[in-house]
């Protein structure tokens, strides 16, 4: 593709950015059970801690936008918690182009993620009565889109989001209620599966960008954390959290993978602290220790609102998203004023240098407006646009 052609058509490229101060490329989150809207940074790390924000338009009224992965440049699935769809978010204006039925699903709930070349969406969540379904989308290069069946008996929790990632070539590594599974593409059989303990709470997963190691965390006070080559011989190592901690979930990793951001889900006792986040530098060994990051109080007090019954403490989180030059990390979720037991209106978090100790800044953003009624950070996810996204359906660029 022509340089300067590919730089006219993606003004925010990585690409086309000039100078160590460019601005990072955007942002898209979901609010569900808070405003339930998707909301759209332009420009996540400029203005903060207010960054100009627009809602989606066009999802109609019966949506709850809750998983969400970019396909290309300028374009982000959008999973339906409750029905079987996805919604397939222009970035640009913030409006839904069309929608895509998920024919081997009864809902869209749990995680939503994209193969590295976009070829590929997976879904993976369960059904009311708990029993695992799951959709992967195909064609978005042609334009014929295809929804077949991925590989079954991968139950991920309908609360998950954060279930799946891939390495460069393609494989993808499902974090289900009785370990990691393996699957190649079309992701419909399971290659391998690396037994865990089973859980019935949060299981996420995440890769290291060369694919080196592989972090689990499965709602305990700890990580796990496997180096390649994976196979179902794999024992991940465990890190243990600092004494007190609760159930950790979210997890963000650096650029380089020799450090990671864990987010406490629930806390380990009745009115402790909910939001608490920790940073874990490699070597990974069971000895290695986490370091407690310093939280505003706007994200981590008793100043969010209690869902019936609930309490006014700010919730833990569920999602992290790390942006391509490890500069910008934005962290959500498990905000709701819909459930029993929560508390919701939290703000965002976002951190500018999160792997720096010298130079880390938190900033809670607040999402929506208490006058359009759709204020919170909510129980969805937050993806920063990767580097090298395709820009055309047809891929020809890559």
């Amino acid at each position: 593709m022509n340089a300067s052609l590919a730089c006219a058509l993606l003004a925010t490229s990585l690409c086309c950015a000039t100078g160590a101060s460019a601005a990072q490329p955007p942002a898209v989150l979901t609010t569900f059970g808070d405003g339930d809207i998707a909301a759209v940074l332009a420009h996540p790390d400029a203005g903060l801690p207010a960054p100009a924000q627009t809602v989606g338009s066009g999802f109609g009224s019966a949506v709850d936008p809750h998983g969400l992965d970019f396909v290309r440049v300028d374009e982000v699935l959008v999973a339906d918690f409750t029905l079987p769809q996805l919604a397939r978010l222009r970035v640009g204006d913030a409006s839904v182009r069309g929608v895509i039925t998920l024919s081997t699903r009864t809902n869209a709930n749990g995680t939503l993620a994209v193969s590295p070349n976009g070829n590929y969406a997976l879904s993976f969540g369960e059904s009311s009565g708990g029993v695992a379904e799951s959709a992967v989308v195909s064609g978005f290069g042609s334009g014929a889109i295809r929804v077949q069946a991925g590989a079954p008996n991968l139950r991920v929790r309908r609360f998950v989001t954060a279930a799946i990632d891939f390495d460069r070539s393609g494989r993808a590594y499902v974090c289900h209620t009785t370990g990691v599974a393996a699957l190649d593409p079309p992701y419909a059989a399971t290659l391998f599966d690396v037994a865990l303990p089973t859980t019935t709470s949060t299981s996420v997963c995440r890769l290291s960008r060369d694919g080196q190691h592989l972090f689990v965390t499965r709602a305990s006070a700890g990580i796990g954390i496997a180096t390649a080559p994976f196979s179902a011989a794999t024992i991940p190592t465990v890190i243990a959290a600092p004494a007190g901690v609760g159930a950790l979930g979210a997890i963000g990793v650096s650029p380089d993978g020799n450090a990671v951001l864990v987010a406490q889900t629930n806390p380990a006792n009745a009115g402790a602290t909910r939001a608490r986040l920790f940073l874990l530098r490699a070597p990974y060994t069971p000895a290695a220790t986490m370091q407690e990051l310093v939280l505003p109080a706007a994200v981590s007090g008793s100043t969010c609102t209690p869902a019936s019954g609930g309490t006014s403490q700010c919730p833990g989180f569920e999602d992290i998203s790390v942006s391509p030059d490890g500069r910008l990390a934005i962290v959500t979720g498990n905000s709701s004023v819909q459930d029993t037991g929560f508390s919701g209106r939290a703000p965002l978090l976002v951190i500018t240098d999160p792997f720096e100790d010298a130079t880390r800044a938190m900033h809670a953003v607040t999402i929506g407006t208490a006058a359009s009624a759709n204020e919170g950070r909510g129980t969805g996810s937050v993806r920063i646009e990767p580097a090298d996204l395709r820009i055309f359906a047809d891929g020809f660029e890559h």
